[in-house]
């Protein structure tokens, strides 16, 4: 389940609860009938604490003053001011996205990783610039890279069905072959997320174009391989 979500379901009830019986009845029937299966997620134990600040300092407008522990190495221990933008629940994980001081820069950062975080006394205004759908722009998933690329991926039949099937990027475009096979057109912002989609395709595609992403496939192909060798 999607941590956190608990409220709304609370007050979705208590909508529930006004309706006239044969609605409700008719709404229990039907939800019965239905299960919504979410990917595995982070048990919400351990960084409630957080997640309400977050929102309190977004409710409020207010800096937070923060501890990040970052997997991509750098000091445990460094402080940092950050003016929270927006909260979202991303695949598997809730994120905050803001300006961090110490980077300069707009940061998208994982609220379970956070060591701390306090709500300071000093304002904060999200711009009137900003919006999620801006700065995630092209990315694969919200990963945004510094350069777009052209992909095209190749998929065969049968597996170009299932691939079809499904809206994976807002600028995927299908292309049809008369063998039933198919090419997986978009164009994406950065390349570290993809790579490890069509990595999960294994041997059912191959990428055609941009020659970067072909080559990061083959080169962790082989260290997976290595892995087993």
């Amino acid at each position: 389940a999607i941590p956190f979500i608990r409220p709304a379901s609370m007050a979705i009830h208590k909508i529930q609860s006004q309706l006239p019986l044969s609605i409700r009845q008719e709404l229990t029937q039907r939800l019965q009938t239905m299960q919504l299966k979410t990917s595995p997620t982070m048990d919400e134990e351990g960084y409630k604490d957080v997640y309400d600040t977050a929102q309190s300092a977004l409710l409020k407008k207010k800096i937070l003053e923060c501890k990040y522990e970052s997997i991509g190495g750098g000091s445990e221990d460094e402080i940092f001011l950050f003016h929270p933008y927006a909260l979202f629940f991303g695949t598997r994980a809730w994120y905050i996205v803001g300006y961090h001081e110490g980077r300069d820069a707009i940061r998208t950062l994982k609220l379970s990783r956070f060591l701390r975080m306090d709500m300071t006394k000093h304002s904060s205004e999200v711009p009137a610039s900003f919006s999620l759908e801006k700065h995630f722009g092209n990315s694969w998933i919200m990963i945004p890279g510094k350069k777009d690329y052209k992909v095209e991926i190749k998929f065969e039949h049968p597996f170009s069905l299932t691939v079809s099937d499904t809206r994976w990027h807002a600028t995927q475009e299908i292309e049809w072959h008369n063998d039933d096979s198919c090419t997986f057109k978009c164009t994406v912002s950065g390349l570290d997320e993809i790579v490890w989609w069509v990595l999960s395709m294994g041997p059912n595609c191959k990428v055609l174009k941009p020659k970067e992403l072909s080559e990061r496939v083959v080169t962790l192909s082989k260290k997976i391989t290595e892995r087993y060798s």
